[in-house]
């Protein structure tokens, strides 16, 4: 689809690119502490086209960055309906701005395509569920079901021309001994 320097999008139609594209994330933050695995069979089911209901209206492409022919990084450019603002999400990637740029550019091109004129992300299909990029609170673990992203990502956003719409919190509360305590009478 594209390529910039030593770095290919390609886009993801099924078989075992598609199982490449979901446990792309695991491949490459398993071994960072902080990062909290997806259920698999959740992130199976919500990009399967034939069974999210997202695609009874809504469309997408999912695209993976290859660098020197390894997989380096993945987005999804969607649309909830013909004539919406045009977003991304999913978004997983190595720490290389040339990769980052060339998704983006991958997915901005598929947006216009579509007849987007901007581009908002990372939101996956539903904005309720995982909106967001991860802007602090690196050193605490992440938690599944919440955006997470390394500390680099936000910056090689911003580098691309991207800024912060809206600011969201989420709570931690340290528990007693490590254990949830609950009361009882």
């Amino acid at each position: 689809m594209s390529g910039r320097g030593v770095v290919s999008v390609e886009e993801v139609t099924g078989g075992k690119a598609m199982v490449r594209f979901v446990e792309l994330p695991q491949a490459l933050h398993a071994d960072d502490g902080r990062w909290a695995p997806p259920v698999m069979a959740w992130e199976r089911y919500r990009l399967d086209p034939h069974r999210n209901p997202y695609f009874e209206h809504g469309d997408a492409v999912y695209l993976m960055a290859r660098r020197l022919g390894r997989p380096a990084g993945r987005i999804v450019a969607h649309l909830p309906e013909p004539g919406a603002e045009g977003r991304f999400g999913f978004l997983a990637t190595v720490d290389d701005p040339d990769v980052v740029a060339a998704l983006v550019d991958a997915a901005s091109a598929w947006l216009r395509e579509q007849g987007c004129t901007t581009m908002t992300g990372p939101l996956s299909f539903e904005p309720e569920d995982e909106p967001g990029l991860l802007a602090d609170g690196f050193d605490r673990p992440g938690t599944t079901g919440r955006p997470w992203h390394p500390p680099w990502a936000r910056p090689l956003l911003a580098d691309l021309g991207f800024e912060q719409v809206e600011e969201a919190s989420t709570w931690r509360l340290p528990t007693t001994g490590g254990e949830c305590a609950l009361a009882t009478e």
